[in-house]
């Protein structure tokens, strides 16, 4: 056997050192959350679907919103109204920004509101021809072509319609209420069958002090640099339910670690589906994220899975260990957990006219280190002034690994109600991102998407590998080209209409050799609020 590179040794020394101490230094910065003397009122999560987000992104990217960390997403009203209030007013603005920030505004004075029970609504009917896939290897499925922003809401063929109601309410400056549920109807075409799908899509409560967020119920977390959803709870995975903590707005923390910049950091516990090699795991997903200089931002993610039916049983030391990153027994003889981490970051070019370019890395956990088999990528490149500010383009880069969230002996995948808590190009894949977004006359709003997938890049033998569950049939790889549409019209503050329109083509679906395949969707959805 040759001698390790020494790149090779410095990339394993880098995995091993930070995937195993990063536990130590989260938690001891959240110690400096705690005493910190800054304030934040709580309120209520903006979702992540929302189209305000098309506001507040464009001007986080044109360096408008400088402490903005974009990579934790959802924010809330309050953290929006801090977000405004920051704006220095000395700088010349063009048009495109000021529309931006009139419609935050707006948007701020309608839902900034305390001691209000308050209400929207959103609906819709979608046609599709299109059907879920098996991501390699795990017992997660995907459907792309009918999730363009991701969130897993839709993988079923045939003519659906929903109806989702919210209700919301923010107690003074201390605690909040989030309640919406998603009702349903699919007529499937693989079955011909009408179907309900009734479920509690978000419940949360939370309670705070200074700038500490506690909160419990059904929410969603978006940890990703990019759009196509980030390596790790990237936002395209079902809502969790979850036990969270969280600083909800950038702090400057003191002493000397005021150099790091305006930092945030969130925590939180969630119990899993009874869907798994293990049913019933435990998982931990913690995030902190820096912002040493305006143009730079720098993050770093890791979950641990562990317990659940028939796992390794852990002492109250043996879990306090492992969330800490210190396991009392030798890893090489028993595997107590999943880990996976994520280091992350983003720099912003002012010079040229704000061009951001930005990269995830991704560390599976698994067994001795191989670089080539253990680190999956994501990277990107976004330019948000074309067109007086008016139009962005993006384009981004994902390659995983064949260990990508498959890990011994947890051989179901790193999945939650059949999704993954990952990327959903999935294990062993690739994938080119192109989009386009453009902000119209008339308060129209344009998102073209253009997608390139391959999964099973590798033609590997599936069925010889040693991480593996119900094994799809696999001949070959399987490739997608997809395109996606969407208009939007704001026709005031408190209503909104999209159209979006999809077509993909498929080769090998289902990783059948010659299986070639055509799919679109049509979709109508609105939104009040009241």
């Amino acid at each position: 056997m040759g001698a390790k590179s020494a790149a090779t040794l410095f990339a394993e020394a880098l995995g091993m050192n930070i995937n195993k101490h990063i536990h130590t230094t989260i938690i001891f910065l959240a110690i400096f959350f705690i005493s910190s003397f800054s304030h934040a009122d709580v309120s209520v999560d903006i979702p992540l679907e929302h189209p305000i987000y098309n506001n507040i992104d464009r001007l986080s990217n044109l360096g408008i919103f400088p402490d903005d960390i974009v990579s934790i997403r959802p924010i809330t009203i309050d953290r929006l109204q801090e977000m405004i209030e920051s704006i220095d007013t000395r700088k010349p603005v063009n048009r495109q920004i000021e529309k931006d920030l009139e419609a935050i505004r707006v948007h701020l004075e309608r839902e900034n509101k305390k001691n209000s029970l308050q209400f929207n609504f959103q609906q819709g009917g979608m046609y599709s021809n299109a059907r879920e896939t098996p991501l390699l290897e795990t017992d997660a499925t995907t459907n792309p072509l009918l999730n363009m922003k991701g969130q897993s809401r839709f993988k079923k063929q045939g003519y659906q319609a929903w109806f989702q109601p919210r209700a919301y309410f923010s107690w003074e400056d201390w605690a909040a209420f989030d309640f919406e549920p998603f009702i349903g109807m699919t007529q499937d075409l693989a079955t011909d069958n009408p179907q309900k799908n009734i479920y509690l899509r978000r419940a949360q409560l939370k309670l705070g002090f200074r700038n500490l967020e506690f909160s419990v119920g059904r929410s969603s977390v978006q940890w990703a640099q990019g759009f196509s959803g980030g390596l790790l709870f990237g936002g395209s995975q079902h809502p969790m339910d979850m036990i969270q903590l969280r600083s909800s707005s950038p702090t400057r923390l003191p002493w000397i670690l005021k150099y790091l910049g305006p930092t945030q950091f969130s925590i939180f516990i969630s119990k899993l589906d009874e869907n798994q090699a293990f049913p019933g795991s435990v998982v931990i997903g913690e995030r902190l994220a820096i912002k040493p200089h305006p143009t730079l931002e720098l993050g770093f993610t890791q979950s641990i899975q562990f317990m659940g039916q028939g796992a390794p049983n852990l002492s109250a030391v043996d879990i306090l260990s492992e969330v800490i990153g210190k396991r009392l027994q030798d890893i090489n003889s028993v595997n107590l957990s999943n880990r996976n981490f994520v280091i992350d970051g983003s720099i912003r070019i002012a010079p040229l006219r704000n061009t951001k370019i930005y990269s995830e890395f991704f560390w599976e956990d698994c067994c001795e280190f191989i670089f080539t088999r253990d680190i999956s990528k994501l990277i990107g490149i976004s330019y948000p002034g074309l067109w007086g500010n008016r139009a962005s383009l993006g384009f981004e880069y994902v390659q995983t690994t064949e260990i990508y969230n498959r890990h011994i002996p947890y051989t179901s995948g790193f999945i939650n109600r059949g999704t993954s808590l990952g990327n959903q190009v999935g294990p062993d894949a690739e994938g080119y991102f192109l989009k386009y977004h453009h902000s119209l006359p008339d308060d129209i709003e344009l998102d073209l998407i253009n997608a390139f997938e391959i999964r099973g890049r590798n033609e590997l033998s599936q069925r010889s590998l040693d991480i593996r569950t119900v094994v799809p049939a696999f001949e070959t790889s399987e490739r997608r080209i997809r395109h996606n549409l969407k208009l939007q019209k704001n026709w005031s503050s408190k209503y909104w209409a999209s159209l979006a329109g999809g077509f993909e083509h498929i080769w090998n679906d289902l990783y059948i050799q010659g299986a070639d395949r055509n799919q679109f969707m049509v979709q109508l959805e609105s939104g009040f609020s009241f």
